[in-house]
C-alpha cells in the first residue's frame, strides 16, 4: 500500500507571498544562523507567528491605500503597532515618502514601525540537520532526507524523530504529519524495518513527548514477538519496556495496523491506499 494525503484532511493554505523580510534564528546548542522568509515561516509555524506577527490580520480584502486586492503574490507588509492591517509594500513606501514628519499607519494612525530583520534566539536544543530538513520542506513541500542515509539504518529513524522535535518546538503540525507519513511509507515500501534501539533511546531518553513515544511503541507492537523480551529488551531503555508492556496489556490482541497508526497520529491528514493488484495486509 502507498501512503497518500487524505483529501480535505488538513486546512488548505492560501497562496503565500514570500515577501521582502527575512528572519534569522539560532538554537541554544548551535551558533549557526538559519535564515528564512518571515512570511513563509509564520504561515506554517504557530510559534514564530506568535513571536513575530502576533497581531497580524489575515491577508485578504483590499489594500487601505490603493484599494486594490491584497494579492499574496505581491509583496505585502503589515502594521506592527496594534491594528495589524496588511498593505502593499510599494504602497506603504509611497505613503511614507508623502508624509511630513514621522510616517503613520494609514488605518490606525499609530507611528509606523519599520520592521527590521532580526535574530531570534531559541531556548531549546535542536538538531542542525533536522532544522535544515524543516526549512527545505517549507520551500519545497517535500521531506528530503539525505540519500546517503540507508532507510534501514536506525540513523534514518532517529533523524525523523529529531525532525519531529523541530515540529514540536516550532508548533507546526503539518510538518509533524509529514514526518509520520515518511516513516510509515518507508516501512511499507520494505526499505525500513522500523524503530531500533538508538531511535527508541532518543524518543525515551532525549525527548519527553508522550505522543512520539507511544507512536514508537505502537509501531514496534505491530511486529514484536514474545521472544523479543528475552533477546533484545536489555538493549532498550527501561522506560520503553514499561511503556511497551503497558500498551500491550491495554491492547491485548487488538494490535493497531500501520494504516490505523498513520491516520490516528496525523489526525486523518494521511491515509493508506491500496496499489493496483495488491491486497491489503494489515499485519
Amino acid at each position: 500500500m502507498a501512503v497518500i494525503k487524505s483529501r480535505g484532511a488538513t486546512k488548505r493554505l492560501d497562496p503565500i507571498g514570500l515577501g521582502r523580510k527575512f528572519v534569522s534564528f539560532k538554537t541554544r546548542n548551535c551558533n549557526r544562523h538559519f535564515t528564512v522568509h518571515e512570511d513563509l515561516l509564520c504561515a506554517n509555524s504557530k510559534f514564530f507567528r506568535r513571536r513575530l506577527q502576533r497581531g497580524r490580520k489575515a491577508v485578504d480584502g483590499d489594500c487601505p491605500i490603493c484599494h486594490e486586492s491584497l494579492d499574496p503574490k505581491v509583496d505585502i507588509t503589515f502594521c506592527g503597532a496594534k491594528y495589524g492591517q496588511n498593505v502593499h509594500e510599494q504602497c506603504i513606501d509611497q505613503w511614507k515618502n508623502s508624509q511630513a514628519g514621522g510616517p503613520t499607519c494609514p488605518m490606525c494612525r499609530s507611528v509606523w514601525i519599520s520592521r527590521r530583520d532580526e535574530l531570534v534566539s531559541l531556548q531549546c536544543n535542536l538538531d542542525v540537520d533536522a532544522v535544515q530538513i524543516y526549512l527545505n520542506w517549507l520551500y519545497s513541500g517535500n521531506l528530503h532526507i539525505d540519500d546517503a542515509i540507508d532507510r534501514d539504518d536506525d540513523r534514518f529513524n532517529t533523524l525523523l524523530l529529531k525532525a519531529w522535535t523541530v515540529a514540536l518546538a516550532f508548533n507546526d503540525y503539518n510538518f509533524k504529519y509529514a514526518i509520520i507519513a515518511e516513516f510509515v511509507s518507508s516501512v511499507e515500501d520494505g526499505k525500513n524495518s522500523g524503530f531500533k534501539s538508538d531511535s527508541v533511546r532518543y524518543a525515551f531518553e532525549e525527548c519527553s513527548n508522550h505522543f512520539m513515544q507511544y507512536f514508537v511503541v505502537g509501531n514496534i507492537l505491530i511486529t514484536i514477538t514474545p521472544k523479543w523480551f528475552q533477546d533484545h529488551a536489555s538493549e532498550y531503555p527501561t522506560s520503553f519496556t514499561h511503556a511497551l508492556c503497558e500498551t500491550a496489556l491495554r491492547l491485548l490482541e487488538q494490535r493497531p495496523t500501520r494504516t490505523e497508526l498513520l491516520e490516528e497520529y496525523t489526525y486523518g491528514a494521511y491515509t493508506m491506499k491500496e496499489e493496483d493488484g495488491q491486497e491489503e495486509d494489515d499485519e
